[in-house]
């Protein structure tokens, strides 16, 4: 096995992601739509007004009923946004991620 794969300057977002955790029964693609038109453009809003924040999309967990609705910015400009956007988030939680291989 060689060294761990470098992932500097490869698109790496800075650590201030945060996903807005939804538990959602029966959720269908059209809520998932919907949520997204909603997250993009409150974000927007809010970014308009110099607000750090901005909408990266959305992760469906269909077994567990969960839309995890992810974001850049601070954890709260992402519940102004989640809120503005009348996402039922159960909580806002740090995240972070890398590109693939």
């Amino acid at each position: 096995m060689g060294s761990a794969p470098s992932f500097a300057g490869v698109g790496h977002r800075p650590p201030n992601e945060h996903i807005a955790e939804c538990f959602w029964p029966d959720l269908g693609e059209d809520d998932v739509a919907t949520v997204d038109r909603r997250a993009l453009a409150a974000a927007a809003e809010l970014a308009e007004q110099g607000e750090d924040v901005s909408y990266i999309g959305s992760l469906v967990m269909r077994e567990d009923e969960v839309l995890l609705c992810r974001f850049a910015g601070s954890a709260d400009a992402v519940r102004r946004a989640a809120e503005r956007a009348g996402i039922p988030y159960e909580r806002i939680v740090a995240a972070s991620s890398r590109p693939g291989p």
